[in-house]
């Protein structure tokens, strides 16, 4: 008894031991185990910054089991591996999707209506959202039919209105929209071309709204003020729509000398990062005391300048601090009739020639 007794306390270490490796085996298997940032890294493509972000947002994923069928899943479709990359940046709940539940009849949806093998890699890329149920499949299939081709599609899908394309209803928002752009006068091929540049037209209808009030309300050319703020103050024609109240404001005795003001400043470098949208909303007692009371004795001779030049005469003080060359004149400017033709063709949509040949009825 004694002799079994000292045999049993003998082996007892060398069992604890076993019991440890095979406990500590069973640990680094455990999906406790799991590190996503490391799978997020190494398995994914994604760089440090980004995994560490997205790491947070994955921390109830206790197992790589799922995101590994996902990714071999996508790969053995042919989806690239930058474009898994890419998409897993921007919607990580596409690594927890159900492939057999989820990804394999998307992927079916997308190869019906005609989409190729390379382009829905692309479309997995910029807009992986478009997963998250049949309903965004059907209104991919619906902008590519307005649309007219797959490279259209893919422009207004890599927009910042990318989810928001994929979420709205068809049939109560979009499509309304489009009737209300069409009663504007715009044909189809009108509204494509304005999308290209800004989508928002198409979800948010006040939006449409304010651009049509904004362009019947002005009594100067469309296109001058447009050109102006494109040429010389160098904004983008989305921006320009998204702040269409631009368009209503005198291009001579606002847009213009104010942007002086904001060239001879930014030159002297006594203001730097000013939105010119800001600039212009403020009414005369704010703006000069914010830019031209302020500057006085830095800049001599700049709110007599910016008075003179709000009454037509440009002095040569405001075009010499100017770091860009004399002011843009657009001789023989032809006051159309129809302000978003006008509108389309300043925002670079339409060549001159198109406009001046076509009879449009607003």
């Amino acid at each position: 008894m004694l002799r079994l007794r000292s045999h049993f306390l003998s082996t007892a270490p060398a069992a604890s031991s076993l019991h440890r490796v095979l406990f500590l085996s069973a640990a680094a298997a455990s999906p406790a185990c799991f590190n996503v940032e490391d799978f997020l890294i190494t398995r994914c493509g994604l760089n440090p910054e980004q995994a560490l972000k997205s790491s947070k947002l994955l921390a109830r994923v206790k197992s790589p089991s799922k995101p590994e069928a996902v990714l071999a899943f996508l790969a053995d479709t042919g989806v690239a591996g930058a474009d898994v990359a890419a998409a897993v940046a921007r919607w990580l709940p596409l690594l927890c999707a159900k492939v057999d539940k989820t990804l394999k009849p998307r992927i079916g949806m997308l190869r019906d209506i005609g989409f190729s093998i390379s382009q829905i890699s692309r479309l997995t890329a910029t807009a992986p959202a478009m997963f998250r149920s049949p309903a965004a499949i059907s209104r991919l299939a619906f902008y590519l039919s307005f649309l007219g081709s797959f490279e259209k599609l893919y422009s207004v899908l890599r927009s910042r209105y990318c989810g928001h394309l994929l979420g709205q209803d068809v049939e109560r928002v979009v499509k309304p929209n489009l009737a209300f752009l069409q009663q504007c006068g715009l044909t189809n091929c009108d509204i494509v071309k304005l999308l290209l540049y800004a989508p928002i037209l198409l979800l948010e209808q006040d939006r449409a709204k304010e651009i049509v009030a904004c362009a019947d309300k002005l009594e100067v050319n469309i296109t001058q003020t447009v050109e102006f703020l494109k040429m010389e103050v160098g904004l983008e024609a989305e921006y320009i729509v998204h702040r269409s109240v631009l368009l209503s404001y005198s291009t001579e005795k606002r847009l213009r000398p104010r942007h002086y003001v904001l060239k001879v400043l930014k030159t002297k470098g006594l203001v730097k990062d000013t939105d010119f949208y800001n600039l212009v909303c403020l009414s005369e007692k704010k703006f000069a005391k914010k830019f031209l009371d302020r500057h006085e004795d830095s800049v001599p001779g700049l709110k007599s300048a910016y008075a003179a030049a709000c009454d037509g005469q440009v002095p040569q003080f405001l075009l010499k601090s100017n770091c860009e060359t004399s002011p843009h004149q657009f001789a023989n400017a032809v006051v159309y009739h129809v302000p978003w033709r006008q509108l389309a063709q300043a925002l670079g949509l339409y060549k001159r020639t198109h406009m001046a040949s076509t009879s449009f009825a607003s």
